[in-house]
């Protein structure tokens, strides 16, 4: 009885250390992102899904223009902003990061308390600081990207599908399919993360109705918004294809100009040198896609950019795949930069270094069937983002994984 409450107590401490100092950090992050011009906040990708969740208040209509009833990006995160937009007005910065906080806070508190029933309390508390307290996390959560809700939103998945691995029940499959269905009108590119869930569902042994349901009601949503999409302009689509064709584009145009030791002397120029001198301009995704479409022009030519490109890359193949070997490596970059100061940058290459090494000594006790959605989610990001295109940024919303991974490898270390 004794030992139990001094556990309990141990894990209430913990709790509260970890909750105090993400407080303080939130903070004094808080004030220091206040004074900088909303500019600032609202620039590149970040505009458009403020322009989205913009017209929805003003005009009841998902567009870039209140006119034209569609954009190139999926529906999600214009949504969830439109709704804060609603409650406190719009380009509210404070609410946005605020409510971005309060809902990772109680993500991670209840994928916390799920977890540690199919790992133990150690991995758990471990987990749950590096939840709170790497430095990454403090900078997707002051951005208004898409990155920060898919993050909450994974966490919540996780956390549905652990209790079904605990208690199987169909309510636990629905409400986990429901939630991912949310996922996919997020972040689209994780569209065949369900097929993935195939081989989850031989691990767990999971029944087939469960599996069903679990696949079957995130296509709902996806098939819904397709249906909205065609009934506004006449075609079946969840995102707009430009942004598909431009990957598919620089792949293209990498795979045949890209050779030897540049994709690594390019990725030395993109995070540390910053020295572009010598390089091929095919180095950098966004200075191809402005070169060949200025301000953002209309493509009219889709097809034929798609063909031309995966002919290139098919011709070019080994050339192809050493550059998508070498994204690996960017994608799991720390997330720097942005005009974030030099203490934050350190911090962040620290923390994400400190993932890596707990993730290093997991490698041979993390192969266990409670962790298989995991590293599911990681082999399919990873393998996702490399193949198309690859920046520190899209590895955000699967970070908690790698925050698992390095707890149980940690945990062993300790525990020897």
């Amino acid at each position: 009885m004794d030992a139990t409450i001094h556990i309990t107590s141990m894990q209430r401490s913990s709790l509260l250390i970890g909750f105090t100092l993400f407080v303080l950090v939130f903070s004094g992050v808080f004030f220091w992102y206040s004074s900088l011009p909303t500019e600032f906040t609202f620039q590149d990708d970040a505009g458009e899904y403020n322009a989205g969740a913009a017209s929805l208040v003003q005009h009841g209509m998902y567009s870039l223009d209140g006119e034209t009833p569609t954009m190139e990006r999926e529906p999600g995160y214009s949504v969830f902003l439109a709704i804060i937009y609603l409650i406190f007005g719009l380009e509210n910065r404070s609410a946005i990061f605020l409510i971005q906080a309060v809902l990772y806070l109680t993500a991670v508190f209840v994928f916390v308390r799920e977890l540690k029933h199919v790992s133990s309390d150690r991995i758990a508390q471990i987990t749950f600081f590096f939840l709170l307290l790497t430095p990454s996390v403090f900078r997707i959560l002051f951005s208004v990207y898409r990155e920060s809700l898919a993050l909450s939103l994974f966490l919540i998945f996780m956390t549905l599908l652990l209790h079904y691995k605990r208690l199987p029940s169909l309510s636990s499959a629905l409400f986990s399919g429901l939630v991912l269905g949310c996922i996919l009108l997020t972040y689209y590119p994780f569209v065949f993360f369900p097929i993935g869930l195939l081989s989850l569902a031989y691990f767990w042994k999971m029944k087939k109705q469960h599996v069903a349901i679990l696949i079957l009601v995130p296509y709902l949503f996806v098939g819904a918004w397709a249906y909205r999409n065609h009934e506004q302009f006449g075609q079946w689509s969840v995102a707009g294809s430009f942004r598909s064709v431009w990957s598919i584009y620089v792949r293209g145009e990498q795979a045949e100009r890209v050779t030897g030791l540049e994709p690594v002397k390019c990725l030395w120029a993109e995070y540390v040198s910053r020295d572009w001198t010598g390089r091929s301009d095919a180095c950098s995704f966004n200075a191809l896609i402005h070169a060949q479409w200025p301000d953002n022009l209309p493509l009219g030519n889709e097809e034929q950019i798609k063909q031309e490109s995966i002919s290139k890359i098919l011709g070019h193949f080994p050339n192809y795949v050493w550059f998508s070997i070498v994204d690996i490596a960017e994608l799991h970059f720390p997330y720097v930069g942005g005009g974030w100061p030099f203490v934050y940058n350190a911090l962040a290459a620290l923390g994400m270094l400190l993932l890596y090494i707990g993730c290093a000594l997991s490698l041979t006790t993390i192969w266990k069937r409670e962790y298989a959605p995991f590293l599911l989610l990681m082999l399919y990001t990873t393998a996702l983002f490399t193949l198309t295109d690859a920046t520190p940024r899209y590895l955000m919303p699967v970070l908690f994984c790698y925050a698992l991974c390095s707890a149980v490898g940690f945990a062993r270390l300790f525990k020897r």
